[in-house]
């Protein structure tokens, strides 16, 4: 095999913008937003954004999910 073409892409999560290597869900997301939203699936959980989906994403977190 030539590894020289090889082209290495580097995904971003959608929802933080850190660094991903898959998609779950149908999204590409790092493994702690996965978790995120899979504990939210698993424990009926209903998360609404205070900000009307206008707040920024710092260290990968947005501080205003209650």
């Amino acid at each position: 095999m030539n590894y020289n073409n090889l082209i290495v892409r580097i995904l971003s999560c959608e929802i933080c913008g850190k660094p991903s290597e898959s998609k779950n869900y149908s999204v590409v997301s790092c493994p702690g937003c996965k978790q995120f939203f899979r504990r939210t699936v698993l424990y009926q959980k209903v998360v609404k954004c205070k900000r009307n989906k206008k707040c920024d994403i710092i260290n990968g977190w947005c501080s205003y999910i209650n």
